[in-house]
């Protein structure tokens, strides 16, 4: 039974951080985050930068650099 238990728990966790990655597969998907946060002007430039390499910087704090977005 803790085997089953285990099984449903672990795969609950991974379908949670596939709906995350997807959520954010975008730099305007980051860019909204971003936003959320209270970057303000600060997201404007990430979100240009973004755009042209694919790769969003982050705070440490949040995680630091991502890169592989969509260009969008």
């Amino acid at each position: 039974m803790q085997i089953i238990v285990s099984c449903a728990l672990a795969l609950a966790l991974l379908g949670t951080l596939a709906i995350e990655a997807a959520a954010q597969s975008s730099c305007s998907a980051e860019n909204s985050l971003c936003l959320s946060r209270g970057g303000g002007a600060r997201c404007a430039e990430r979100l240009a930068g973004c755009k042209r390499s694919g790769c969003w910087d982050h705070i440490a704090k949040y995680g630091g650099r991502i890169c592989g977005l969509k260009k969008s």
